[in-house]
């Protein structure tokens, strides 16, 4: 570890399942509430439906899993069925704010 630090290298801490699932509850209830974009941190607007796409790996609560892909995929068929569109906003999220 001591060489590792004097070269420069940087070991990220492993992702606790714990703030994954918290961040996770929160950008589900905002979109759930019609927020499609929320600033985090003071940074530039991120996707609500990009940020949980993110998490969705990481999150191990099978029922959160399970109510996450259900509205997201309520949520997309909603909005562009009634319009006539055919278009993956989830990508064009992604793309846009990496």
């Amino acid at each position: 570890m001591t060489l590792a630090l004097e070269h420069g290298l940087i070991f990220p801490a492993p992702v606790k399942t714990e703030n994954v699932e918290a961040e996770a509850r929160v950008m589900l209830s905002w979109l759930k509430e019609g927020r499609y974009w929320v600033h985090l941190s003071g940074k530039d607007e991120t996707s609500t439906r990009g940020r949980l796409l993110l998490l969705l790996p990481n999150t191990k609560d099978v029922t959160l899993r399970v109510d996450i892909e259900e509205t997201l995929k309520r949520n997309l068929r909603t909005k562009y069925t009634a319009t006539n569109q055919i278009s993956n906003i989830l990508l064009v999220d992604l793309i846009i704010h990496r």
